[in-house]
C-alpha cells in the first residue's frame, strides 16, 4: 500500500509486469550465452511451462528477487563500467528485497575478486551494490529500529526461527522438481571444473547461490529465483553437448514433451476459474465482520490475515505480525498489549488452523486467553468463528 499498490487488479497488474520482465530478460541472456538460434527460444518456453508449477501464481518478495536477478545478470555478460554499475545496483536491490541473496553476492565477489586482475574494474559493481545498502542503513537509522533489524535479520534466524520454522521438503516434492533442477545442477558441477568459460561459472554461481532462498524453509516459491536459472543451465549444456552428440537433440525434444504432460499433470488442479483468497468464501466472512463490526476494529486470531484489507481496518493497536508460531513466540506480547489497549468490535477465530503440525491459536495462550475470556462467539462461516464482545 505505501507504494500506491492497494487493489487485487493493481497487485495483479504487478505480478504480470515481474513475469513479463523475466522473460524479456531470459531472452536477452540467451541471445548472450547460445550460439545456436534453434535453442534461442527454448529456455522461454521451459519457463513459461515450468513457473506457474513452482508457484509462480504467487506474487511474493521471491517473485521480485527472481527478476532483479535476471536483469542484474545480464548486465553481469556485459562489458563496461555502466553495466557492471548495473549489476551491482541490482544486486544491493535484491539484497534489500531479501538478505538470503546475501551467499550469492558474497559467491560472486569472491569469484570476481580471485579471478579478475584488475581489482580497479570492480569498482562499478562496488558503487552499485553500496548505494542500496547505505540507503538501506540509513532508512533503518533514520526510523530508529536497528536494534529490531539487527535482531529480526540476524538474531531471530540463526535461534527461534531454526528451532521452529525450518521447513524440508518432502520427497514427492522433491520429485515434483527434480526434472528440471536436480539435472542442471549434477551436470553444472560437473562441467565446472571441466570447462573454463565464464558464463558457465557464472551460471553455477546465480544457480545455487539463488537455492538458498529456499534452504531455510522450503516452498516451491522460493525457489522462483532459481528456477530461470536451471533453465538457462540446461539448455546452455545441451548446446554444449550438442557439438558432439546429435542424439541430444532428441532428449531435448523428449524433455520438452515431459514438461509439457508433467506440469499439466502438476496444474490440473488450477485450471478453471478458481479465486484464492478473495473468493466465496473471503467475500462472505467480509460482509459478516462489516455486519457485526459497525466502525470497529477486527482482529484475526489464526486465520485470514488480509481480512484486514478486505475491512478495510487496520488490526488493534495497528500492530501487525504474520501468526506463525516462530514469529508469535517472540511478538505475542506486543500483539497481546495492542489487543488490550485498542480492543476490536470483532475477532475471527479458527481454532483449528495449523502451519507446519503446530496449531496457531495453541501457540498464542496470552492471547487465547483474552479472547476467550472477554468475548463469545455469534457466528461461524466455514471453520471460522465470528466473536464479539460480552
Amino acid at each position: 500500500a505505501s507504494l500506491g499498490i492497494d487493489t487485487v487488479a493493481e497487485m495483479r497488474i504487478v505480478s504480470y509486469l515481474l513475469v513479463v520482465l523475466s522473460h524479456l530478460a531470459i531472452y536477452k541472456i540467451s541471445k548472450t550465452i547460445l550460439k545456436n538460434n534453434k535453442l534461442l527460444l527454448l529456455p522461454n518456453l521451459l519457463f513459461l511451462i515450468w513457473h506457474p508449477s513452482i508457484e509462480g501464481y504467487v506474487l511474493w518478495i521471491d517473485s521480485f528477487a527472481q527478476t532483479t536477478l535476471l536483469w542484474s545478470f545480464y548486465f553481469l555478460l556485459r562489458k563496461g563500467n555502466k553495466n557492471s554499475f548495473l549489476t551491482g545496483l541490482l544486486l544491493g536491490l535484491t539484497f534489500l528485497l531479501k538478505q538470503t541473496v546475501a551467499p550469492l553476492i558474497l559467491l560472486l565477489g569472491l569469484y570476481l575478486f580471485f579471478k579478475t586482475k584488475s581489482k580497479k574494474t570492480l569498482f562499478p559493481e562496488l558503487y552499485g551494490f553500496l548505494i542500496c545498502v547505505l540507503a538501506l542503513f540509513v532508512w533503518i537509522f533514520a526510523l530508529g529500529v536497528w536494534k529490531d533489524f539487527y535482531y529480526w535479520t540476524f538474531i531471530f534466524n540463526i535461534t527461534t526461527f531454526a528451532q521452529m520454522g525450518r521447513k524440508t521438503p518432502q520427497i514427492m516434492e522433491l520429485i515434483k522438481i527434480a526434472p528440471v533442477f536436480v539435472l542442471p545442477a549434477l551436470s553444472l558441477i560437473y562441467m565446472f571444473f571441466k570447462r573454463t568459460e565464464k558464463q558457465l561459472k557464472y551460471l553455477l554461481i546465480f544457480y545455487f547461490g539463488a537455492i538458498f532462498f529456499a534452504l531455510a524453509r522450503f516452498d516451491y516459491v522460493h525457489l522462483q529465483p532459481a528456477l530461470p536459472f536451471a533453465i538457462l543451465t540446461l539448455i546452455y549444456l545441451v548446446q554444449l553437448m550438442v557439438k558432439k552428440h546429435s542424439y541430444i537433440v532428441k532428449y531435448t525434444l523428449l524433455f520438452l514433451v515431459f514438461s509439457i504432460v508433467w506440469n499439466a499433470y502438476l496444474l490440473r488442479h488450477f485450471i478453471g476459474s478458481n479465486t484464492y483468497f478473495f473468493g466465496r468464501f473471503e467475500s462472505q466472512l467480509t460482509s459478516e465482520v462489516n455486519k457485526y463490526r459497525s466502525s470497529g476494529k477486527v482482529f484475526a486470531f489464526g486465520t485470514t490475515p488480509h481480512i484486514y484489507y478486505l475491512t478495510k481496518t487496520l488490526p488493534p493497536g495497528n500492530i501487525f505480525a504474520f501468526q506463525f508460531p516462530w514469529f508469535m513466540k517472540i511478538a505475542e506480547e506486543k500483539v497481546y498489549y495492542g489487543l488490550v489497549n485498542d480492543p476490536p468490535a470483532v475477532v475471527i477465530r479458527d481454532k483449528n488452523a495449523q502451519v507446519s503440525g503446530m496449531n496457531l491459536v495453541k501457540n498464542m495462550p496470552k492471547i487465547s486467553d483474552y479472547v476467550n475470556k472477554y468475548y463469545k462467539t455469534v457466528e461461524v462461516v466455514g471453520d471460522t468463528e465470528l466473536m464479539v464482545r460480552n
